[in-house]
């Protein structure tokens, strides 16, 4: 047990483990403890479903059920809302991790402006990593953010903060292959798939790489990226109502010191 490490992914929804399936796969091909975390949950029609969609996913590439923790069921913090939730999810995640004495990593969102849980989740990950002392080993993970192009608003799988270490890693075209057949797997959310499909498609086909970056802890310091975000575009919610929440989440955390 002594090259044991513990591996710890926090998504804000479920299925967005799709983004690094190579990189659990991995990590449950080692001798690691893995530790899963969703941050919120979905209507409660669907959420069973959404939860037994990843549940099932996750399974296929070696992770034991008794490794994945319904945050957002326990806190009943619905989709959308997860900046309003940031002190209980990080107070509730270590309180699952307990006192282990291992090598560790975290893996978080990037803080890039697609969805507002997404930038919520980054903030979750980095605060933890810095109350664990774990920043130097804690890397983020893009998935999508508003894109540039008059035609297509979105941009998948691309990192806003190039200079900072980005581990590329490529994924055997055989796994590519089963990662593509795993996006058929959450037939709850197909209006959301439907979209992101054939870019999923072209990242494997083109790219192939697992993309991951070291985290960059001052990043939330400022907006993700000039104009509007994607989730300000689509007027899902608001920038300005996150940094309030981040704000009075740094005031509480000085007020007990």
């Amino acid at each position: 047990m002594s090259n044991t490490k513990l591996y710890i992914f926090i998504f804000a929804h479920q299925d967005d483990e799709s983004a690094l399936y190579f990189e659990i796969e991995e990590a449950a091909k080692k001798n690691s403890i893995i530790k899963i975390f969703y941050l919120t949950r979905d209507s409660f029609k669907k959420n069973s479903i959404r939860n037994s969609e990843s549940e099932n996913v996750l399974k296929k590439i070696g992770v034991e059920r008794d490794s994945i923790f319904f945050i957002g069921d326990e806190l009943e913090i619905q989709d959308g809302s997860l900046a309003f939730y940031l002190s209980e999810c990080i107070f509730n995640i270590k309180k699952k991790i307990g006192n282990y004495k291992l090598p560790t990593k975290i893996y978080v969102h990037a803080w890039e402006g697609g969805h507002q849980d997404h930038d919520a989740a980054h903030f979750v990950g980095l605060m933890l990593a810095t109350e664990l002392n774990l920043l130097a080993s804690t890397y983020q993970f893009p998935i999508y953010r508003r894109s540039d192009s008059r035609f297509i608003y979105f941009k998948l799988f691309d990192l806003l903060d190039k200079k900072n270490q980005v581990l590329l890693r490529k994924i055997p075209v055989l796994k590519r292959i089963k990662y593509m057949y795993f996006l058929f797997h959450y037939p709850s959310q197909w209006r959301t798939w439907l979209g992101l499909l054939p870019f999923y498609f072209l990242h494997y086909v083109i790219n192939g790489n697992q993309i991951i970056q070291k985290i960059n802890p001052m990043s939330y310091k400022k907006k993700p990226h000039n104009g509007l975000l994607l989730y300000e575009f689509r007027d899902f919610f608001k920038y300005s109502t996150l940094k309030k929440e981040i704000k009075l989440y740094e005031y509480k955390k000085l007020s007990v010191l």
